[in-house]
């Protein structure tokens, strides 16, 4: 299988992606990739503008300065700043790095909390770039995810809710 650019968007996600600086995953199971290669471009941090990223991590908590974490819904999450990136992008690089968010430590990777299922969001400009990943360097990667996820202690119920409303959305059963 190649490792092709996911160029299109749906209308929903431009808007998304225009005013708030977000836009939906494009999942696909890591079961329909043979090999996967993958490296963060210098200067994209895409990433560091799509997503909201919960700090559900107590020693990361206590790490970071209060200033620059908020809560919604009272989870409590980075902030952004005035362009829309996270509070901690600096220059286009992480300011944390040696010590970010599960979240970001496992990206462009992505578990289904219900299923287990691991897929790859494939609108990562990373994603077909650089090195061939060994098997140890995606299951690390997959970890980083599953440690998250047991952070949040999630019932079955927000499982199954994370399941239909972020997983059964973004699922791309093919590749355009």
């Amino acid at each position: 299988m190649d490792f092709p650019r996911m160029k299109r968007m749906s209308l929903l996600d431009k808007i998304l992606f225009k005013v708030l600086g977000f836009k939906s995953p494009e999942l696909v199971s890591i079961k329909r990739f043979k090999e996967i290669y993958f490296e963060c471009i210098e200067g994209c941090a895409d990433c560091c503008r799509m997503y909201l990223v919960p700090v559900p991590e107590k020693g990361l908590q206590e790490r970071l300065k209060d200033s620059l974490i908020t809560k919604v819904d009272g989870e409590k999450i980075i902030k952004r700043g005035d362009d829309g990136y996270c509070a901690f992008l600096k220059n286009k690089r992480c300011s944390i790095h040696e010590y970010k968010p599960l979240a970001c430590q496992g990206y462009p990777f992505s578990i289904d909390p219900l299923t287990e299922e691991v897929y790859i969001d494939v609108r990562c400009r990373g994603i077909g770039k650089g090195k061939l990943l060994s098997k140890d360097e995606i299951d690390k990667m997959i970890g980083y995810r599953k440690e998250y996820w047991n952070l949040h202690g999630l019932s079955d119920a927000e499982k199954e809710d994370i399941h239909k409303e972020v997983f059964l959305k973004s699922i791309k059963n093919k590749i355009r």
